[in-house]
């Protein structure tokens, strides 16, 4: 339809009209882009950056149980104190191993959890329960003074066992830092991107609305002959009898 055939109201509804569509759609893939930056935030800080942080405790755990029984075998008979303070460090850092497992094998019930962490923590569990046997019997032999055969025990039987579990462990937590830095990656080329976008879309809705109002403006004053209060004033002289009032027109405007 020809805009010369439109009432004003109607231009400048569809000129309206217009700038609030492409409002709304610069809006719209806003939002768009900060739920998916929301999300990306949430997999690394919430999710990536807590798994890995277990895994670690993981290995502090192993190495501190480590420690406490080369000490427990170093220690003397006499030196009852210093054997308990070692013997509470073994026992509590068994436990934080075993809740710092039991939340990371909660977290990777996650869907996104990929098939290679749950083997790795299945690997994981299966060394713990191969480990943690011998460590109790070292422990309960350099309790009961027997130094000699827990030192046996801390170096044939569970030195290999726990060298492979400390490197399952550390695998496990290379491989959650791996992840981390990729979706960090991930999420700067998203804003990069959006920005990039996002400058375009106002770019674009900046130039269209100055083109619809140059158009709606050209249409109303080619109707009328010029500006309105112009085109008033005249009518009022005329209207008055003035015959004599000059109307000025734009070139080539035959209205």
């Amino acid at each position: 339809m020809n805009l010369s055939q439109m009432k004003v109201a109607t231009r400048l509804g569809i000129g309206f009209s217009l700038i609030s569509c492409l409002l709304v759609a610069v809006t719209i893939f806003a939002l768009y882009r900060m739920a998916q930056l929301e999300s990306s935030m949430v997999e690394i800080t919430d999710i990536n950056a807590v798994e890995a942080g277990l895994a670690n405790q993981l290995d502090h755990t192993i190495s501190n149980r480590a420690l406490a029984l080369r000490n427990l075998i170093l220690l003397q008979a006499d030196q009852q104190d210093q054997i308990a303070i070692e013997t509470t460090r073994f026992d509590k850092e068994t436990q934080t191993y075993e809740d710092a497992r039991a939340k990371l094998a909660t977290m990777f019930q996650n869907p996104q959890t990929t098939p290679e962490e749950r083997a790795l923590l299945d690997q994981i569990r299966q060394q713990g329960e191969l480990s943690l046997p011998l460590m109790m019997k070292a422990k309960e032999l350099a309790l009961a003074g027997q130094r000699e055969a827990a030192y046996h025990v801390l170096r044939a039987d569970l030195r290999p066992v726990q060298a492979k579990w400390w490197k399952l462990v550390r695998e496990l937590r290379e491989l959650e830092r791996q992840q981390n830095d990729i979706e960090t990656a991930s999420a700067k080329q998203l804003y990069d991107m959006s920005r990039t976008l996002m400058i375009g879309l106002t770019v674009l809705a900046v130039v269209l609305s100055i083109a619809s109002a140059l158009i709606i403006t050209r249409s109303v004053l080619k109707q009328l002959g010029g500006e309105p209060a112009a085109a008033a004033e005249a009518a009022n002289r005329v209207a008055t009898g003035d015959l004599t009032v000059r109307v000025v027109t734009q070139p080539g405007d035959d209205a």
